[in-house]
């Protein structure tokens, strides 16, 4: 693989390109997390154990 990616000319803007979108997008998700409602979290944890919940589905 390290060879084929050597002889490969102009990679490094792929390289450079998919680096900045997963890091953004891993950053972005970190940043979710603490700012996300906490009641809301709670209600998507417990909800496959909630019988009370109307599914339309059925």
């Amino acid at each position: 693989m390290k060879q084929f990616l050597g002889s490969v000319t102009g990679m490094n803007g792929y390289l450079i390109f998919s680096m900045i979108i997963f890091i953004t997008f891993f950053l972005g998700l970190l940043v979710w997390v603490f700012k996300a409602d906490k009641k809301y979290i709670e209600e998507m944890e417990n909800m496959p154990f909630d019988n009370n919940i109307k599914n339309d589905n059925i």
